[in-house]
């Protein structure tokens, strides 16, 4: 059995809704279980990049990545760090990029955490308080 701290809370993200630290190990341990289910399975392979390969940046909007944009952003720094390094990675090997977000339409229907968020952020979402 691993010792208390050998599954620390990651460095980003937001405290308050980060998973719980009695439950950190468990969860860990589950996902090793099944790393190893899935060797024995022989689906754990490599795949390689393919052909083409490209990097996809998804949802890095500033609404998810400024910590005082909560309940919707927190300090994601060190994902920002890495996909920047990546980016200059693909940017020298001429690897196409693609940047993707969410786009926001007043029309579709809510979704259930729509109410949620309302209330914490204290207005209706639009695409103004969403950008």
């Amino acid at each position: 059995m691993p010792e208390e701290n050998a599954y620390p809370p990651p460095s980003f993200g937001s405290t308050n809704l980060r998973l719980p630290d009695e439950l950190r190990g468990p969860l860990k341990e589950h996902l090793i279980y099944l790393c190893e289910e899935y060797v024995k399975l022989n689906w754990a392979g490599r795949v390689g990049f393919g052909e083409r390969p490209a990097l996809l940046v998804i949802d890095l909007a500033l609404k998810w990545t400024k910590p005082d944009g909560y309940p919707l952003g927190c300090s994601v720094d060190s994902v920002v760090e890495a996909t920047l390094r990546l980016l200059e990675v693909a940017r020298r090997s001429k690897m196409p990029i693609f940047f993707t977000t969410y786009d926001y339409d007043p029309a579709d229907p809510p979704s259930p955490i729509t109410n949620r968020l309302e209330t914490r952020i204290g207005r209706p979402l639009t695409s103004a308080n969403l950008s």
